[in-house]
């Protein structure tokens, strides 16, 4: 008779901060990545800003949840340097006119207000995002998995698809 099975329970993170950076560029599995908050190890964007920085590699973050719309959050002149990589992007690439070239991060924190259907900056930061030439920007939304699941599960839904996650799904 065998042993009975013992099932491993799944970690809630699926790569270390560490490991991102690491495969970021190297693999186009992570353009546009997703993690559900609760999941998501409180240190996380804090390592993943510090190794990022440490290797030349911009970060920027917002938090949605500090505003009502959405598109208040990118209008905001805090975020005046996430705003200007969102902008340059289509253009052939963050910071091409520049002359930069920089690998980019952009850390969409809370980001639940960008997951109904109907929100049109969702479909823009699509157009943006997912069309880019240099593949130079990373992005990472965070979120509650109900939020998620609208944004990337949803055949209707700007982001269908389009994501690799960064913790366990349910």
């Amino acid at each position: 008779m065998l042993p009975p099975r013992t099932h491993k329970p799944v970690p809630p993170m699926k790569i270390t901060a560490e490991r991102f950076i690491d495969c970021a560029w190297l693999l186009p599995l992570y353009e546009i990545s997703s993690a559900e908050s609760s999941l998501l190890e409180r240190t996380f964007i804090h390592e993943l800003s510090l190794i990022a920085k440490s290797k030349g590699i911009e970060v920027h973050y917002i938090d949605f949840k500090e505003y009502e719309d959405p598109l208040d959050a990118l209008l905001d002149i805090k975020h005046e340097g996430f705003k200007k990589v969102i902008e340059e992007v289509p253009h052939g690439g963050a910071y091409l006119h520049s002359g930069l070239q920089e690998p980019t991060i952009l850390i969409f924190d809370n980001c639940d207000s960008l997951a109904p259907i109907n929100c049109s900056l969702t479909f823009t930061l699509r157009s943006i995002l997912t069309t880019q030439i240099d593949n130079n920007v990373k992005s990472i939304f965070i979120a509650k998995q109900k939020s998620l699941d609208i944004m990337f599960n949803d055949s209707k839904a700007a982001f269908y698809q389009s994501n690799s996650y960064l913790t366990s799904t349910s």
